[in-house]
């Protein structure tokens, strides 16, 4: 659950929300409790940021998928006798 909010009368959502979103223009107390502010009120940047996460995930994904499948390639080779580990 993602809530986004910019006041004091948000603060309790914001610290019960799995994702807490303060506006930048908003309340300090929520700015406080949430776990990202966005520098001011432009809702877009909410979805860049969501946006910019799935792709940063996606790439740690595809980058551990390809170590894994160097390694088993490599393990392989030592196996056969073609390389070594060292």
């Amino acid at each position: 659950v993602l809530m986004c909010g910019d006041g004091v009368n948000d603060a309790p959502a914001l610290a019960m929300a799995d994702v807490g979103v303060a506006m930048g223009a908003g309340a300090a107390l929520a700015m406080e409790t949430s776990d990202m502010t966005l520098m001011d009120s432009d809702l877009e940047k909410l979805h860049y940021s969501i946006m910019m996460g799935k792709r940063v995930v996606r790439t740690i994904i595809e980058n551990v998928m390809f170590s894994l499948i160097a390694k088993a390639v490599v393990m392989g080779f030592t196996f056969a006798g073609m390389s070594s580990l060292w």
